[in-house]
């Protein structure tokens, strides 16, 4: 970037000094002089473009601030400034270059209004003598008693049995991380439903739910399942792989081994079995996260095949999906099977079924677990719903953290301005 800026002085400089020696007319001198003004402008446009990215990044973690500190009903203002402070430090570790300032927390009654700022850095507007972009942003969160509906979708596949930096394997690591994260949950004044959603190159559903209206065999031609089948479905053939409802095609249900060991478990508020079958994970497989997120998604529905929310009150109740996974898409689909390898087109089918579901009013956290690529890391990042929402988590202690982090902001609080 130090270079890049150099070269744009150094292109107004030359444009300028071309101004004045020119003296073969008017064209050579307009020439230069909209060289100059071109260039500035477009160094210019990319120093707002990053102050615009870094002002809605502090507004999440702003808004994220004041929903943690109204849940919390602490009127202390020592215990409020700590809430904010720990999120400025887990959004922006060690912020070089750029200063991040919490200006002022406070409760009146029910209400907290948080304002913070931050010092953006310019590129190319310190050739003009602007050497920071000043950002200053407010929020306001009022309590209120909400209910949770919440499914966490976890890969297991056989990466997630290695060694994680910070010991133990990344399995164990995640089972002790949600397994707080239900602590935290457990007896919060609105009604708390959980499901697990473990998958892989599939999803398990358990060989339970066989025959149902809503499921279809190719082996049978219908919705009877041979009788080895072990639970493991596909997904329906585009576009209706990026969705779920089921009235217009039925599920596949499939012949294969390649699915987790552990079945889904539907929305329950009976934690015991929450922590049975988040204790139960185990690691195999190949990664299509796609196939985790559509029935994460089914979950958290009324319609079939899950029918648990049916009867809840759709305005006092908050839809959420966590999705953790620790590597790329490896597999994608083919046909109804997920057998192919080819991760472009496994990205793109996560990315409508993101979109998909935050349309549809689902919250959207994403966890990305000891994941080096960057590519897999920005999609996580894009499928959130917002910047504050997705934690890359380096190692099982900040994946902790990550859970914690999360289970704060799933508040009875909400954004009142």
């Amino acid at each position: 970037m130090k270079i890049l800026k150099n070269f744009v002085k150094s292109k107004l400089l030359n444009s300028a000094s071309a101004y004045s020696r020119n003296s073969e007319g008017s064209f050579a001198v307009m020439g230069a002089v909209t060289m100059a003004v071109l260039v500035a402008g477009l160094s210019i446009a990319i120093d707002v473009s990053n102050g615009w990215s870094a002002r809605q990044t502090l507004q999440d973690t702003t808004d994220a601030i004041a929903l943690a500190a109204a849940r919390s009903e602490s009127d202390n203002q020592t215990e409020l400034t700590e809430i904010a402070q720990n999120y400025l430090d887990l959004k922006f570790p060690g912020a070089s270059g750029s200063t991040v300032k919490l200006e002022s927390i406070t409760r009146n009654g029910a209400v907290v209004d948080v304002v913070t700022s931050k010092v953006q850095p310019t590129y190319f507007a310190g050739i003009f003598g602007h050497n920071g972009l000043d950002i200053r942003v407010a929020s306001s969160a009022e309590y209120e008693v909400r209910d949770l509906n919440l499914a966490l979708v976890l890969d297991t596949t056989g990466s997630m049995r290695s060694q994680t930096s910070s010991g133990g394997t990344k399995l164990a690591a995640l089972q002790v991380a949600a397994d707080d994260l239900i602590t935290q949950l457990d007896g919060s004044e609105g009604e708390v439903s959980i499901s697990v959603v473990p998958f892989a190159q599939h999803v398990n559903l358990g060989a339970g739910l066989a025959n149902e209206n809503w499921l279809e065999f190719p082996e049978t031609g219908n919705n009877r399942a041979p009788h080895n089948w072990s639970g493991c479905v596909g997904s329906r053939l585009a576009p209706l792989d990026t969705r779920i409802t089921s009235s217009v095609a039925r599920v596949p249900g499939i012949m294969t081994n390649q699915c987790p060991v552990s079945p889904v478990l539907p929305l329950t508020k009976n934690m015991n079995s929450v922590r049975q079958s988040i204790g139960s994970l185990q690691a195999n497989g190949y990664t299509y996260t796609p196939a985790g997120i559509a029935w994460g998604w089914r979950t958290l529905t009324p319609s079939a095949p899950f029918t648990q929310t049916v009867n809840q009150d759709a305005n006092k109740t908050d839809n959420v999906m966590v999705i953790m996974t620790d590597g790329r898409n490896t597999k994608s689909k083919s046909g109804i099977t997920h057998n192919s390898n080819n991760q472009i087109p496994a990205d793109r089918t996560m990315e409508r079924m993101c979109e998909n579901a935050k349309r549809d009013n689902i919250q959207i956290y994403t966890i990305a677990y000891e994941i080096q690529d960057q590519a897999t890391r920005d999609l996580l990042e894009n499928c959130a719903s917002a910047s504050v929402n997705f934690f890359n988590a380096t190692n099982g202690d900040e994946l902790g953290d990550a859970f914690s982090q999360i289970a704060t902001s799933l508040t009875v609080a909400r954004i009142t301005s």
